[in-house]
């Protein structure tokens, strides 16, 4: 039998761990995750008071404030709904019912814990609502918020005015042609649907449809482009064979009223 060699344990040295540096691709792109697709740019309302109105529309649909954006699109389509079964009237009074009937329960259990639980007496027992009596109707109507809603109702009137008279009078074409397109549309679906369901389309379609197109506007304007370009050559291509195809029925009526005219001649 061969004699076994002794192993001999050689140092084993240690292989510095080299630690991977952390990724920035996730960092960065949680960090355009979280920041909103679109910022409302600072507008004056006194000064623009259209631009005003159309950037903070535009910061709803976007959904530049995800909560406020979705509080706006939940409200709207609840009242659409309600509206589908109940009439105005009993929406307001079924509110209003609620209303009075909660505060009525609570101010009156918080009143009886008063006098049973606290002790207290008659002129000893307080309403909850006391210190918000005294102050909320001041806070709510005031004289100068009134004149300020006021104001401001005037102004939003009259610059959606001007931009319905500019629409109208056709100051941008391709404005106006948008808006002539938006109309014809509703007017022809108007006459298969009702307006409830068209609303409620309009505002699904307005709430997502832009947002969609801002998030993947680089796929969807480079598709645009290719589609684009493509159509523009199959054009030229039918363009040249319609122009082939009228110069042959032209040379064939040419030629055709030559024989014609030398068959007459021939003749007389």
């Amino acid at each position: 039998m061969a004699e076994s060699t002794p192993q001999q344990n050689l140092p084993v040295t240690e292989q510095p761990k080299v630690e991977n540096p952390p990724s920035t691709s996730n960092q960065t792109g949680d960090a355009i995750d979280s920041s909103p697709v679109f910022v409302t740019p600072d507008v004056d309302f006194e000064k623009a008071p259209a631009k005003y109105i159309n950037t903070r529309f535009q910061s709803i649909i976007l959904w530049e404030k995800p909560v406020k954006s979705g509080i706006a699109l939940v409200l709207s389509l609840g009242m659409l709904i309600l509206t589908q079964f109940y009439s105005l009237l009993q929406i307001f009074a079924a509110f209003s019912t609620v209303i009075i009937g909660v505060n009525w329960v609570y101010v009156n259990v918080h009143v009886q814990a008063q006098r049973f639980v606290g002790s207290k007496g008659p002129n000893e027992v307080v309403n909850p609502h006391k210190a918000r009596m005294q102050s909320s109707p001041k806070a709510l109507v005031s004289r100068d918020k009134i004149i300020h809603f006021c104001n401001l109702l005037v102004d939003i009137v009259e610059a959606f005015t001007i931009e319905a008279t500019k629409i109208v009078l056709i100051e941008d074409n391709f404005r106006s042609l948008k808006f002539f397109g938006a109309s014809f549309t509703v007017w022809t679906v108007a006459k298969y649907l009702s307006t409830k369901w068209i609303v409620g389309a309009g505002l699904l379609l307005i709430f997502s449809v832009p947002r969609l197109y801002l998030q993947h506007q680089e796929k969807i304007d480079a598709q645009f482009a290719k589609s684009s370009e493509q159509a523009r050559v199959l054009a030229n291509q039918y363009s040249e064979i319609a122009k082939q195809r009228a110069s042959g029925v032209y040379d064939q009526a040419v030629k055709a009223t030559k024989r014609g005219g030398q068959s007459q001649k021939k003749v007389q």
